[in-house]
């Protein structure tokens, strides 16, 4: 037998069927013996007079070949150039392969005069490092010209993909968005005819975007990783009609990796001539960084820098929402340091956080210097973190393996990582509680087959619970006896306030107190109260559970008098269940508490769902005449019952 208790403590016996149910890499690297990829570079040609700024830019590959180029003001040349099968060597080998054989292709000896094992027939197409470029001066005056270098846009081909373990490319022709990956590795050289040697500008790396400890992430003893200091390159005085040859090469140090297989740079060879008298766009045959500093106000990007952060348990750098930007910065080098770094730095020095949930690895990274401006803005520099330890008991928050939670603070972490797995390892009395705000994990209270109970007071307004919303699954869980919500607000849950994932195997002894007087100060408050939850939403499941807790145990018979004046108007449409029901509720139950009623209120109070759009499968509510499920008014005009007040879906 099932009852609702009337006010003044008239009974009603109702029948209600129970149905009989009982409510988670490898990394290696290894000197690659042939690495495949394309390095495209565009040219621009300048004019001849300093005072000559338009620039057109030509998007045009540059094929094998000697490059000439005619600089003449007002007008531009462009011819193909192209890098290809560039792979990680040392130096001494690397301009080994620098030879001028006479022919007009320029081709490379990749057999070095027979002392590599290697024929040219073992590489399709066969590497090609060096690529000279020819400038003439079609001017009337004589001129420098400066060579520097532009990062482009990825090529429509995209970049190959590699295997799980970074060693090897897929086989399956597999691609991904051409993105410059090969950028912070690869250096950009200028050479110059020094009698009868190719001779290396000493200091000059044009790619802007090489990154020491990229390419050498191990700090191997090189001298061939260093950075350089200057990435442009001015040459020396071309007379009018005369020429000069160059050549610019591509180099990947020995220490570059096979993560960087396939990849790609796509960028432009800016070249810009000067009058020999135009001091301040730099001295003749000297690297340099630039001609003038850009306008901070049309070219704020010169003036930034990006920290970018890369995990090293995965070896995938993390979303660029992670990423910190470094604005206005102050023209001159500029040093980022890890906050805990001893701060000994110059004035210009930046302390940089890790990103919330992740700390440094290692710890000691070297410190990082850019020069400001920059050109292609802004900097991009990247150090190493790891998720740093939550502070468990236990686990890595798995479905697997979950995070083990022994402690009041333990649980309030779970806020931090909501979309994880975790498991109770002991009652747990939370006292003074915020609720969790979303929660898309799952919780389990059971453990080693002992199921606990978590215990809490929550003191606020509307959409309280142990969760406000949750999209995962929560089962096993106790409310214990002694949690309690005291609300000035509506919509509440013992266990979630919106639930629009699944609950199970759970029970809830918690009690919703709505402690606002009845009064027309407060009209529509302190409603919408569930014992498990406020709203059920559509595809949700609570299934095998139990409420036997309490709703407005603390309202009198005067305040439910009251709060029926329409002025008032409170303390309605509570549910044992819920309020509202879109999805499922299958095999659970109301059980009056043992001493007194479940609900209390006004109208619209149902024992187990106030308004029923889903589905109700083998579910009720028991009391007894001492301790029934409703106490409340038990006219029908108000709407109260031990079922659901407004059905619109379906009860089996």
């Amino acid at each position: 037998m099932s009852y609702i208790e009337g006010l003044g403590g008239q009974a009603m016996k109702t029948c209600q069927n129970n149905g009989g149910a009982e409510m988670k890499a490898k990394k290696s690297r290894v000197i690659l013996s042939g690495v495949s990829l394309l390095l495209v570079l565009c040219l621009l040609a300048g004019g001849t007079m300093a005072w000559f700024t338009d620039t057109e830019k030509v998007a045009t590959n540059f094929s094998a070949g000697i490059l000439d180029v005619s600089v003449k003001p007002g007008e531009t040349d462009a011819e193909d150039l192209s890098f290809e099968n560039l792979r990680p060597m040392l130096y001494e080998n690397f301009y080994k392969e620098l030879e001028d054989n006479g022919n007009a292709k320029w081709d490379n000896d990749v057999t070095q005069d027979g002392t590599t094992g290697l024929k040219d027939s073992d590489y399709d197409p066969v590497p090609a490092y060096f690529k000279p470029v020819e400038i003439k001066n079609e001017g009337t005056l004589p001129a420098k010209v400066k060579l520097s270098l532009e990062a482009g846009d990825g090529c429509a081909a995209g970049e190959p993909v590699l295997t799980d373990d970074n060693i090897t490319i897929t086989q399956d022709g597999s691609k991904q968005d051409c993105a410059n990956r090969l950028a912070p590795v690869l250096k950009v050289f200028v050479y110059k005819l020094v009698g009868d040697t190719w001779t290396r500008m000493e200091g000059v790396n044009l790619n802007t975007a090489y990154d020491e400890a990229v390419a050498n992430p191990d700090g191997v003893a090189s001298e061939n990783t260093a950075k350089e200091a200057n990435h442009t390159y001015m040459t020396a005085m071309i007379p009018a009609g005369g020429t000069a040859r160059y050549v610019i090469a591509g180099y990947l140090p020995e220490t570059v990796g096979n993560a960087y297989q396939g990849q790609h740079y796509h960028g432009k060879l800016v070249l810009n001539a000067y009058q020999m008298d135009d001091t301040e766009a730099g001295n003749p045959d000297e690297g340099g960084s630039g001609t003038e500093d850009p306008d901070p106000a049309e070219h704020p990007e010169a003036y930034q820098v990006r920290v970018d952060f890369r995990n090293t348990e995965t070896g995938e750098l993390l979303g660029q929402s992670y990423s910190k930007i470094y604005s206005d910065l102050e023209k001159g080098t500029h040093t980022f340091a890890l906050m805990d770094a001893a701060q000994g730095y110059a004035a210009a020095t930046h302390y940089v956080a890790a990103p919330e949930g992740y700390v440094y690895d290692p710890a000691d990274q070297a410190s990082k210097e850019v020069a400001i401006p920059v050109s292609n803005g802004p900097a991009v520099i990247e150090f190493e973190v790891k998720p740093e330890d939550p502070g468990f008991a236990g686990g890595d928050g798995s479905e697997e393996n979950p995070f083990l939670i022994m402690n009041a603070e333990q649980f309030n972490k779970i806020r931090n990582y909501s979309d994880k797995h975790f498991v109770l390892g002991a009652d747990i009395a939370l006292g003074e509680y915020v609720p969790t705000p979303s929660f898309s994990g799952s919780l389990n209270g059971e453990y080693q087959g002992v199921k606990y109970s978590v215990s809490y007071t929550i003191n606020g307004e509307d959409h309280l619970g142990l969760f406000e919303t949750n999209t995962g699954t929560l089962k096993n869980l106790t409310i214990a006896a002694d949690s309690v919500i005291n609300t000035t607000g509506n919509n509440c849950g013992t266990i979630v306030a919106i639930n629009g994932g699944t609950i199970e195997d759970c029970v809830s002894y918690g009690t919703i107190n709505g402690v606002l007087e009845a009064s027309p100060e407060n009209e529509g408050k302190n409603m919408d109260f569930g014992g498990i939850v406020f709203q059920n939403t559509i595809d949700a499941v609570i299934r095998n559970t139990t409420f036997q807790g309490k709703i407005n145990p603390n309202l009198s018979d005067s305040d439910i008098i009251l709060a029926l004046y329409e002025d008032i108007d409170m303390y309605f449409n509570n549910g044992g269940l819920a309020v509202l029901n879109a999805g499922t509720i299958e095999n659970c139950k109301v059980i009056a508490p043992q001493d007194g009623s479940n609900i209390k209120g006004t109208t619209y109070n149902a024992g187990l769902v106030t308004m029923n759009t889903g589905t109700i499968r083998n579910t009720a509510a028991s009391g007894t005449e001492e301790n029934p499920v409703l106490s409340v008014p038990t006219d029908p005009e108000y709407r109260n019952t031990l079922t659901v007040c407004l059905n619109t879906g379906t009860i089996e």
